[in-house]
């Protein structure tokens, strides 16, 4: 009787780990796909000026996926872009990162001087992108927009652009990689655009001032 079931056992017990191996293989391998998935693309955008050591980067990111999530402290909603850059002294609200600030301004300054290059962005990119920005609500010297916007850029895309204090600098390079188009932001009322507030768990976003919108 005992070696009859022997041989179903024993079958029994190989179907089993075969399902079981399956089952990891496959958890495994959504794992990894996840990761890898495909959730936005992101710009890399370069404003000119006519005086060679001035100009303006930022970036642009835009949520291709079906859900929302978070691009620093800024939660995206699927089909919706959002601007970042740092700014300086120039800015009535303060010094560091402005969320919307170019996608709100973008009919009145960014002209036929725009170029941009872009990139899918993710779902671990997108992590590297938040983590960059998140540590990054200052400006100086060696953050100023150029240093800020490569940076982020950088943690997404194989493209580097190496950042120099001067936006031309950047700006070449955009173009040598094919930057020759604007990038086409959506755009964003006062109500969407905010500074960068604190740092760590303390951060926050506050809604920009019309001063700081018009300057």
């Amino acid at each position: 009787m005992k070696n009859s079931l022997r041989k179903p056992l024993s079958l029994l017990l190989a179907v089993v780990m075969l399902l079981s191996l399956a089952v990891f293989s496959s958890a495994a391998q959504d794992e990894v796909t996840s990761g890898n998935e495909v959730v936005g693309k992101i710009y890399l955008c370069s404003r000119w000026s006519s005086i060679t050591t001035t100009g303006h980067l930022w970036v642009y990111i835009l949520n291709t996926s079906d859900e929302a999530y978070d691009v620093g402290l800024y939660n995206l909603q699927p089909d919706e872009g959002v601007s970042l850059a740092t700014f300086g002294l120039t800015r009535y609200d303060g010094i560091g990162i402005y969320y919307n600030m170019e996608a709100y301004r973008n009919d009145k300054y960014c002209d036929a001087s725009c170029i941009s290059i872009s990139d899918d962005l993710t779902r671990d990119e997108l992590s590297a992108v938040s983590k960059k920005i998140l540590s990054s609500n200052h400006w100086d010297l060696f953050n100023n927009c150029v240093y800020f916007a490569c940076g982020v850029w950088n943690k997404a895309s194989d493209k580097k652009i190496i950042p120099f204090f001067i936006p031309p600098v950047a700006r070449l390079q955009i173009k040598s990689k094919g930057g020759n188009t604007p990038c086409e932001m959506e755009y964003q009322p006062p109500e969407h655009c905010f500074k960068h507030k604190g740092k760590g768990d303390g951060a926050y976003l506050q809604l920009v001032g019309q001063k700081s919108l018009d300057a």
